[in-house]
């Protein structure tokens, strides 16, 4: 199985390690699906390169100057590192083509072919930890608080162009049901609460709000309509 590195950890195997050995990096982050589908064959590659130290950093662990320092700016990324060389991986992320960049670039061969038998690999698959799925969302909402935020704003803005009217509707629904509001959830403030309820008609306030922009609307349609007959009577008088 690979270990779990943050940064300090990271640098610490990396600075005691011998020249002519290789360490196996994989920079990921939970949130990503690639990372998510990249994990099983970088398991896999553990077992068929046991010669191969292989760790994972994911995103949220380590500061971004970890991944600049190593010339990660994408996830997933696969390094094999020794003390003298650092090599990334590019291509199709396949199982054949992780175990010829590993042959190409350490010289070693692997002692079992897990891509020949899906048996092993499918079992290799399923030791992938389940708390990587279900922290997802938790790491999203700890780390990208604006992200979360501004994903709610654009589904508020949709709804609200799509369905003009939810909010007069929901304002009219909660003002109809105000006075079988149970006050009792409210505790001691319930009396001051009631007091304010009975000072303040809500409906009568709602249906005021109503009128004042109906005016408006019809305002501004007079406006525009005297204004067209005034040019349309300058126009014959022309």
């Amino acid at each position: 199985m690979c270990a779990e590195m943050n940064g300090e950890s990271l640098d610490k195997i990396l600075s005691s390690n011998q020249v002519n050995t290789y360490v196996a990096i994989m920079f990921y982050a939970s949130w990503c699906p690639f990372s998510r589908n990249l994990q099983p064959k970088f398991d896999a590659l553990s077992s068929m390169f046991p010669q191969i130290k292989h760790v994972m950093v994911e995103q949220s662990s380590v500061q971004p100057i970890t991944f600049s320092k190593h010339g990660v700016h994408s996830v997933p990324s696969v390094l094999l590192v020794n003390r003298t060389t650092r090599m990334r991986f590019h291509g199709p992320k396949d199982l054949h083509a992780f175990v010829h960049f590993y042959q190409k670039a350490t010289g070693l061969e692997p002692v079992m072919d897990l891509a020949k038998d899906p048996i092993i690999f499918s079992e290799n698959k399923s030791t992938i930890p389940e708390s990587h799925n279900k922290a997802q969302l938790k790491n999203i909402i700890s780390n990208e608080p604006y992200l979360i935020f501004s994903m709610f704003f654009l589904f508020t803005k949709t709804l609200l162009y799509l369905y003009p009217n939810m909010v007069s509707n929901i304002v009219a629904l909660w003002l109809a049901n105000i006075p079988h509001l149970n006050l009792s959830i409210f505790g001691e403030s319930r009396q001051h609460l009631a007091r304010v309820l009975q000072l303040v008609d809500f409906k009568r306030v709602f249906s005021k709000l109503k009128l004042v922009r109906s005016a408006r609307a019809w305002t501004s349609s007079l406006a525009s309509f005297s204004f067209c007959k005034a040019s349309s009577f300058r126009a014959s008088q022309g």
